[in-house]
C-alpha cells in the first residue's frame, strides 16, 4: 500500500528537516494517528494530558527512559496496525473503538492482530460489537475461498501468571463464537509472566489443554506477548507467538500461515537472542516508513532498510 501524497506530505510538512531515526518513525507515527483518529485521540492519549492513559503512557516529561520507549512503540505500532489495515472491511469499526473513551488496551490488541494476520496476505473484516453471545467476536479472516475463520482477541493486564487466570480467560470466551464455524482465539499477555515462571509455555500449554478438553469450538489458542532485549544503547521489540491448536476442533480449518514470521524477521530476531551486535534502525520495524520513504523520498532524509 503506497502512502497517499496528502499524508506524505504532511508527514514531510511535520518533520522537517529531522533526521533523527527515532524522531522521523514517531512523528510519521503521531500524524498518521491524527489523520485516521483526530485531534481529541491525540490530546487524551498520545500527547501529555492528565489524567494519563495508563496504557499509551502519555505523560510527557514526567515519564521514565522505560515509559518513554513503551510510549513511542506503542503509539508507532498502533499507527503502522492503521496504516495497514486501512481498506480491510470494518476499518471504521476499529477506529470507534479506538477513540470510544474507554481502556484502549482491548481495541490496541484488536488493531495487532489484524495487522499480523492481514500482513501475511490474508482479508480481514472488522466486526461491529452486537453485545450477542454467539456473535460478539473480533474478525473474521478470509483467504483463497477458504472458510470464514471467526477471531476473538483478548488481552490481560494481570502482573502475575496464574493457571488460574488464564483457565478463566479460556473458559470466558468459550461461547463467544458461534458452533459450527472454524473459530481462533488471541491472547496477549504481558512479559512480566516469565518473572519466576521458567517453565511459563509449558504452563500455558498444559492450561489450554485441559480447556480444549472441554471445548471443540476453537482451532486454536495462540499466546502473544513482546519480548524486549537490549543491545547497549538499543532496545529491541520483539512479537512471539505460541499458537496451540486444537485436535479435537469441531470444524477442520487447514490454513493457518499467518503464524509463520517472515523469514527475514526470524534470521533477525535469531541474531539477536544470540548476542550479535545491532545498530539503532527502528524503521525496521514500522512498515509504513518504508512506504512513506518510496512516497516522499525527494523530501525526507531517510535511511531505512525495512523488511
Amino acid at each position: 500500500m503506497a502512502m497517499s501524497k496528502e499524508l506524505a506530505d504532511a508527514v514531510s510538512t511535520t518533520l522537517g528537516n529531522e533526521t533523527d531515526p527515532t524522531t522521523r518513525v514517531y512523528g510519521a507515527a503521531v500524524e498518521i494517528l491524527k489523520q485516521k483518529l483526530g485531534d481529541e485521540f491525540l490530546a487524551r492519549k498520545v500527547r501529555k494530558a492528565i489524567p494519563h492513559d495508563p496504557f499509551l503512557l502519555n505523560k510527557g516529561g514526567e515519564q521514565s527512559e522505560e515509559e518513554q520507549r513503551l510510549h513511542i512503540q506503542r503509539v508507532s505500532s498502533l499507527a503502522d496496525a492503521l496504516y495497514k489495515l486501512e481498506g480491510q472491511k470494518g476499518f471504521d469499526a476499529l477506529c470507534n473503538r479506538l477513540t470510544r473513551k474507554r481502556a484502549i488496551d482491548p481495541a490496541y490488541a484488536d488493531a495487532e492482530v489484524a495487522k499480523l494476520i492481514a500482513r501475511r496476505g490474508y482479508d480481514v473484516e472488522i466486526k461491529a460489537e452486537t453485545g450477542q453471545r454467539g456473535k460478539d467476536f473480533d474478525m473474521v479472516v478470509r483467504k483463497n475461498g477458504a472458510p470464514d475463520l471467526n477471531v476473538e482477541v483478548t488481552s490481560s493486564d494481570a502482573k502475575t501468571f496464574r493457571p488460574g487466570t488464564v483457565k478463566n480467560i479460556l473458559q470466558s470466551k468459550r461461547s463467544q463464537v458461534p458452533k459450527g464455524e472454524p473459530a481462533g482465539l488471541f491472547v496477549l499477555f504481558p512479559i512480566s509472566w516469565f518473572n519466576g515462571q521458567p517453565n511459563l509455555l509449558k504452563e500455558l500449554e498444559k492450561v489450554t489443554n485441559d480447556f480444549f478438553r472441554g471445548s471443540s469450538r476453537y482451532n486454536f489458542v495462540c499466546f502473544i506477548w513482546h519480548p524486549v532485549e537490549v543491545r547497549g544503547n538499543t532496545f529491541i521489540h520483539g512479537t512471539m507467538r505460541m499458537p496451540l491448536k486444537n485436535k479435537r476442533a469441531a470444524c477442520q480449518y487447514e490454513d493457518l500461515s499467518f503464524f509463520d514470521a517472515p523469514t527475514e524477521r526470524k534470521e533477525e530476531w535469531d541474531r539477536v537472542r544470540a548476542g550479535e551486535p545491532v545498530t539503532p534502525e527502528p524503521e525496521k520495524n514500522f512498515d509504513f516508513m518504508v512506504d512513506y520513504n518510496e512516497a516522499a523520498k525527494a523530501k525526507v532524509v531517510a535511511s531505512t532498510t525495512g523488511s
